[in-house]
Parts: structure tokens; C-alpha cells; sequence
């Protein structure tokens, strides 16, 4: 059952004229920032920057703390100069190109109902821009954040990972609760929209207002026509057909590499007092969280490698989530999820060199009996949101004291 929507922006939710609307950005950008460098190569820098960012794995920092991390050093500026140039041109020249946007007649009504029927409704565009810029764009468009209730926007601040990546359509699955395939992406573009969003796990509709059959049959596809057809098909009930499904390799493997990423965006601004005080006796911190994780998923390589190099081995489930438990006061918050955060890069790294066959490889459990390395890797997903149910409940509650406290 579908319990959220994703709805791309550009030339969905909004009509933007996507191709030349970017042109005339990256014009305006260079004209303004002349000052600093040659228009080109200024525009260059800062598109090579986006792309090593976007390639990298790094599930502790947001896109818009690497950008700017990296695109300072390269063009040599300090970093709060670029910050602010760059804020000065979203604020002063980006209003410039509102004549690419307007409305969509048909996003009211289609938004009105999903919100009526009750699904959470995230505004998936491409996270290469601060919200500022898009939220103007929104404002266009006529899609105004007040009016609707949108789980999230993705932009440059709040995200990870960005689009074609399906770990970025998994950052957001796992930052509402919910699984891949409880959400369905809706999107214009057949390369950023669908291929990442099916490669995630979940189901996809692709906007294609000239009839166009799909570019490659092999990516999931649960429906492709017009805006105003899915909008059709939403009043007469077609998202409540789609059926949950269990992951697939690739769905769990971006699973695996966003949730790092969900775990630093819950963390969001609390301070480390807050993030290291335990709600109650017995009970553990955030940061005791991530330190387990980290802990855990040492012990999983370890089981995981067993599973392959070894013929049908038995696995004990023996590991004392507690036994380390003393040493975790030693580290910050930054420092155990960066440590978890390595770990698990180690862990997918090795699972992509895995072949097919090695996904099956058997073994026996202690506790769940026979099993194999691909029920081994779900259970580590299951594992991580146990976790990230957990973590937001922990901080709910050691804020809730304080509050009570003062």
C-alpha cells in the first residue's frame, strides 16, 4: 500500500521549461560572478564540484557542506565569501528567470487529494539547488509551501545523496518510515525520475505528455502517461493497487548506504549534551546508538564473510549489545557516525564485488535457523531501522526532561 508520493518539481508539479531555464541559470551565474573568475570557468568549477560530490559517498555531510568544502578550495575563496556570493545571487538575479515557470492546472486538485488521503507528500527535485532557489521556483509556480503540508523538499541543505542515485530516493524512504515500496516516484525525466527511483525499490510513474513508450523495458515501471492522466488515475483510486514488495539486491544495498545519512539528518541541530544523555537508566543515548551500529556492523562483515568463504558454516547470534557499552562515552556523536559510517562503505563495497551466486550462499543460524547471505543483508535493514525508530524517540525524550526540567 502507498503511503507516500514523490512528486518531482520541474516540469511536473510546476511547468519550468527545464532545459532552458538551466541555460539561462548558468549564464546569469557566470555574468554575476565575473568578479571573481573568468564566467566559464567560474560555472566549470562549480559544475565539476557538483559532480564530485554527487559520486562521492559521504553520509555524514550534507551536499551543501561538501560543495562548499570542495568549490572553496578550488576557486580559492574562503568559504563563508562563497556562502554568501552565492546567497546574494539567489537573492538578486535567480528572480530573473521566472519567466521559464508557471503553473500546472491540474497540481491543486491532485495535491488537495493526496493530502486528503492522508499520504505523505515530499517534493522530490534535484537537490542541486538551495531551497531558497527553489523555493521560488515553487512560488512560480504557484505551489506555495504554506498552503500544503509537505513531508520535505529536497534541496541542496537537506540532503545527502541527489538524483540519478538511488540512494537518494532511499535517503528519503527511510527518512519518512517508511519501506521503497510503500512510495512511488512521479517524474518527468526518465534518466534522474525513473531509473534511480526503481533501482530503490520503488514504484514509478513516468510523465510523458507525447506518448512515448518507455527508453528500456528492463527498469520497473508501474505507469507512464500524462500529468493529467496520473492525475485521473489518483482520483479513481490506482495508488491504493500497488503492493508492497521485499527489496531487491539493489534496493537493499541503497538502503544500506542511505540510512548513515537518515541517522545525521535526525541528529539535525540538537547539541552533544543532548545527543549523549541517556532518557533513563538502561537506556541508551544517541550516540550509544550509533556506537552500536558501528559495533554491530563489524560483527555482520565478519558473519557475512564467513557465509562466503566458508561451505554452509553455522553462525552464532552471540554478540552482548552491551559489552562494549562502557567505552562509548570515549567518542562524540560526529565521531562514532563517521566510524559507522566507514564501516559501512567497507560493507557495500564488499557486497557489490559479490556475485549472484554468492547472494545465496547458505548458512545456519543459531537463532533463525537455515538462511542465506541475501536474509543475512536484510536482516541487517531490518537492524538499522529498529534503530532509526529508536533514535528519534531518544531525543523526543531527553528534550521532553529538559523541558520539563526548566
Amino acid at each position: 500500500m502507498i503511503k507516500a508520493v514523490l512528486l518531482d518539481l520541474d516540469d511536473t508539479l510546476i511547468t519550468t521549461h527545464t532545459s532552458a531555464i538551466y541555460s539561462a541559470y548558468l549564464s546569469e551565474l557566470g555574468v554575476f560572478s565575473a568578479k571573481l573568475a573568468d564566467p566559464q570557468v567560474f560555472v566549470d568549477q562549480m559544475l565539476q564540484t557538483f559532480y564530485h560530490i554527487l559520486d562521492e559517498y559521504n553520509p555524514t555531510k550534507t551536499l551543501e557542506t561538501r560543495f562548499f568544502d570542495h568549490f572553496s578550495q578550488m576557486v580559492q575563496h574562503p568559504r563563508e565569501a562563497m556562502i554568501d556570493h552565492f546567497n546574494e545571487f539567489y537573492l538578486k538575479c535567480y528572480p530573473a528567470l521566472k519567466s521559464f515557470v508557471g503553473p500546472r492546472p491540474e497540481t491543486p486538485a491532485l495535491l488537495q487529494m493526496l493530502f486528503d488521503g492522508g499520504y505523505q507528500v515530499v517534493v522530490a527535485t534535484n537537490p542541486g539547488l538551495p531551497m531558497m532557489a527553489t523555493g521560488q521556483r515553487m512560488a512560480w509556480g504557484e505551489v506555495f509551501q504554506p498552503d500544503y503540508r509537505f513531508e520535505t523538499v529536497t534541496s541542496l541543505e537537506t540532503m545527502h545523496f541527489g538524483k540519478p542515485h538511488a540512494e537518494y530516493y532511499a535517503e528519503i524512504a527511510a527518512g519518512l518510515g517508511v519501506k521503497p515500496s510503500e512510495a512511488i516516484m512521479v517524474g518527468d525525466s526518465w534518466d534522474d525520475d525513473m531509473i534511480g527511483a526503481a533501482a530503490a525499490g520503488l514504484h514509478t510513474y513516468w510523465v510523458t505528455e507525447n506518448g512515448d513508450p518507455p527508453p528500456d523495458e528492463t527498469v520497473r515501471l508501474d505507469g507512464c502517461g500524462s500529468y493529467s492522466q496520473f492525475t485521473e488515475l489518483t482520483h479513481d483510486g490506482w495508488l491504493q493497487t500497488l503492493d508492497e514488495q521485499d527489496e531487491s539486491i539493489d534496493s537493499l544495498l541503497a538502503l544500506l548506504a542511505a540510512h548513515p545519512a537518515v541517522f545525521d539528518t535526525m541528529a539535525g541541530t540538537h547539541d552533544e549534551n543532548t545527543i549523549c544523555r541517556c532518557p533513563k537508566s538502561k537506556e541508551w543515548s544517541a550516540r550509544d546508538i550509533i556506537c552500536h551500529l558501528r559495533d554491530h556492523e563489524a560483527w555482520d562483515q565478519e558473519r557475512l564473510q564467513t557465509v562466503v568463504e566458508e561451505d554452509d558454516p553455522f553462525l552464532t547470534s552471540n554478540l552482548d549489545p552491551w559489552a562494549n557499552y562502557e567505552t562509548y562515552c570515549g567518542v562524540t556523536f560526529s565521531e562514532a557516525l563517521n566510524e559507522f559510517a566507514e564501516a559501512r562503505r567497507q560493507t557495500i563495497e564488499y557486497l557489490r564485488s559479490l556475485s549472484a551466486e554468492d547472494w545465496q550462499s547458505p548458512a545456519r543460524d543459531s537463532v533463525f535457523g537455515p538462511t542465506s547471505l541475501e536474509e543475512l543483508v536484510r536482516f541487517m535493514v531490518k537492524h538499522d531501522r529498529i534503530h532509526l525508530c529508536q533514535l528519534p524517540d531518544t531525543l523526543k525524550k531527553v528534550a521532553g526532561k529538559a523541558a520539563a526540567r526548566s
